[in-house]
C-alpha cells in the first residue's frame, strides 16, 4: 500500500526512471505496464471496498476502520502527484503488490477461543489501523504504491520513523494474525513483512538521490522501528 537500506547501490543503472533519454518503444511499454499495475492496484483496492463494506453492512462493525482505510488507499491512489522521478522496475512492483495486498490471502480461523483473541488483540488492531490512516493522511497526495518521490515528508510520524505506514500496517495485520493464528496465516504474515522491508529498500534506493532525503535519513535514522530498525 504506501512512499515510504541502509545507503544502498545508488548507481545511475538501477532500474528507476529519471528522465533518461529513451527511445519512443520502450517508453510506450513502460507506460502500458504503469497502467496495468494502476489498473490492478485500484481494481484490487475496490475489491476490498465492496467485501468490507458488506462485512459492515452485515453487522461486523469493527471493520469500518478497514472500510475507511481502503477508502482513502483508493481515493489518494487515483489523485496522487504526478512524478518522472518513479520506478520502473518490474521486480519493486511485484514487491510492492505483494506487501499491500498479501494481507488478503489471510484464512479465517473459527476454534473455541476465537472470541477471546479477538476482544484480545482488538486493541492492537485499532493501534495499527489508527497509525495507518494518520500517516496516509500525512502523505496526502504523495501516496501510491510504487516507489516514487512525490516529495519528502518530515514531520507528524514522519519525524519518528521514516515509514510509520509500514509499521502501523504491520501491526494492524499481526494483530489479524493472531486472532486467525494458524501456520498458513503466519507464513502469509511473514511474506507479507519480508516484502514491505524489501519495499522500504527498493523506495529508499530511489529516494536517497534526493538530497532532502538523505539530510532527512540523518535526522530520523530509524526506518519502521524506532532504536531497532
Amino acid at each position: 500500500m504506501l512512499e515510504e537500506q541502509t545507503a544502498m547501490d545508488t548507481d545511475p543503472s538501477r532500474d528507476v526512471h529519471e528522465s533518461k533519454p529513451a527511445t519512443v518503444e520502450p517508453l510506450r511499454r513502460i507506460e502500458w505496464a504503469q497502467m496495468l499495475v494502476t489498473g490492478l492496484a485500484a481494481g484490487l483496492t475496490t475489491v476490498a471496498m465492496v467485501a468490507v463494506g458488506q462485512a459492515v453492512l452485515s453487522g461486523q462493525w469493527w471493520k469500518m476502520g478497514t472500510l475507511i482505510f481502503y477508502a482513502m488507499v483508493l481515493v489518494l491512489f487515483v489523485n496522487r502527484r504526478r512524478t518522472p522521478h518513479s520506478s520502473h522496475s518490474p521486480h519493486h512492483w511485484i514487491f510492492a503488490l505483494s506487501g499491500t495486498f498479501l494481507p488478503f490471502a489471510i484464512s479465517p480461523i473459527e476454534s473455541q477461543y476465537s472470541s477471546l483473541l479477538f476482544w484480545g488483540t482488538l486493541p492492537l488492531q485499532v493501534a495499527g489501523m489508527t497509525l495507518s490512516i494518520i500517516a496516509m493522511s500525512a502523505l496526502g497526495r504523495s501516496f501510491g504504491v510504487i516507489a516514487a518521490n512525490r516529495g519528502i515528508k518530515r514531520d507528524g510520524l514522519y519525524a519518528v520513523v521514516r515509514h510509520p505506514l509500514y509499521l502501523g500496517e504491520t501491526i494492524w495485520f499481526f494483530s489479524i494474525v493472531l486472532q486467525n493464528i494458524s501456520w498458513y496465516n503466519v507464513l502469509v504474515f511473514s511474506l507479507q513483512v519480508s516484502c514491505q522491508v524489501r519495499r522500504i529498500f527498493d523506495e529508499e534506493g530511489l529516494l536517497r538521490r534526493d538530497p532532502m532525503y538523505q539530510q532527512y535519513t540523518t535526522l530520523v535514522p530509524f526506518r519502521l522501528i524506532p532504536r531497532l530498525f
